[in-house]
Parts: structure tokens; C-alpha cells; sequence
């Protein structure tokens, strides 16, 4: 009963972990240089940035939510290597900075002239206070951000879908759409935060 009762939270703690800055930004671009082969570049996106982290997240699960136990398979030296390259990807060298950017951007205009590096710093303190204790995890993503951001993109989906013309009706080429769906899809890096991150899910579960 306790195990089903996690469910839901922790699958909200998921999609909050995961649904960053390149699932607002790649899907927007995607769809503008889509057109009409939307669905073709749909389809492609769908695969790497839902299936694919999904399937990682199954891969986590039956390692115990344990990257290295996973990543040993390749060797340790090998395993090593991939760890910290994933692990510089994932922080300083492309995740945190398009988040921390991201959010930059969509506050500026009331944040009252602060400058960037001051934002960073700050908001790097409160993600750190956030994230420092691993049982902190799930009360604040899984039962606060969670149910907050779902219904903040839900929002911005009906409001987009109501007010905002189509900029681009005219079909590009279907095989290039889906191709490029592949590829924003990726850029997501929703597959390495899989594989790192629920590991601080998987012992809920």
C-alpha cells in the first residue's frame, strides 16, 4: 500500500527533476521550424526526450537507483570517465547554466535591475538548500513543484494554443523534421538526468 501510495509523488518528482529549460526551449523551436511536419518531428522528440529517459529510469530501477553499479558494466576506467563527463554535462558545463539563464530571462523585467552574476549566485544557494539533504527531495519536488509547474505548463499550453498564431503553416520535409526531433530531443539531456538523478527517487519506490 505504502509503495502505491508513492507513486504518484514520486513520478511528479520525475517529471520536475527532468522538465527543465530544454523542454521549454527545444519544443518551441522544433515546432516553428516544423510547420506542418510537426508530427513527424513529434514523433522524433517523443523518442529521446520521453522514451528514452524512461527506459533509463527503468535501467536506474533495477540497478537500485545506483549509476556506478550500472556504469561498471563498461569497466571501471571506462565507467569513471563517463561519470565525470556526464556529471560536468549535467552541471556546470551545460544544465545548471541554461537553467539558472533561463530563469534570468523570464524575471528580469522584476527582478529590479539585478545584475546575472548576482542571480546565479543566488539562485545556485537556494537550489543547493533545496537539494543538500536527499530526504528533502521528494516533499518539495514530488508534492510542491511538482503539482505547480504541471499546472503552470498546462496554463501556458492553453493560453499558446488560444492566442498565438501559426508563424510557419507551410510542411518542411518529413524525414528532416523527424530527424531534427531526434535531435532536440537529445539536447533535452533528459537521459543523463535520468540516470544520475533517480537514483535520489529510486529508494522511495
Amino acid at each position: 500500500m505504502k509503495k502505491n501510495y508513492m507513486v504518484l509523488p514520486v513520478g511528479l518528482a520525475l517529471f520536475t527533476l527532468l522538465f527543465g529549460p530544454g523542454n521549454i526551449i527545444y519544443p518551441l523551436k522544433l515546432g516553428a521550424a516544423a510547420g506542418g511536419s510537426l508530427w513527424y518531428a513529434l514523433c522524433g522528440f517523443i523518442i529521446t526526450a520521453i522514451a528514452m529517459p524512461m527506459v533509463g529510469f527503468v535501467a536506474s530501477l533495477l540497478c537500485h537507483g545506483d549509476y556506478t553499479e550500472m556504469l561498471s558494466y563498461f569497466g571501471r576506467i571506462p565507467g569513471m570517465l563517463i561519470t565525470f563527463t556526464c556529471m560536468l554535462l549535467i552541471g556546470p558545463f551545460c544544465i545548471l547554466p541554461r537553467c539558472i539563464a533561463l530563469s534570468y530571462e523570464s524575471l528580469k523585467l522584476y527582478l529590479g535591475g539585478l545584475p546575472f552574476g548576482w542571480f546565479s549566485v543566488i539562485a545556485a544557494t537556494l537550489v543547493f538548500a533545496a537539494t543538500m539533504r536527499k530526504n528533502l527531495i521528494m516533499p518539495l519536488f514530488g508534492r510542491f513543484f511538482g503539482p505547480i509547474k504541471l499546472c503552470l505548463i498546462t496554463g501556458l499550453i492553453i493560453v499558446g494554443a488560444m492566442t498565438l498564431p501559426v508563424s510557419n503553416p507551410c510542411a518542411g520535409p518529413a524525414l528532416a523534421s523527424f530527424k531534427q526531433g531526434l535531435f532536440d530531443g537529445y539536447s533535452t539531456m533528459d537521459l543523463l538526468g535520468t540516470l544520475f538523478c533517480s537514483g535520489l527517487l529510486a529508494f522511495q519506490l
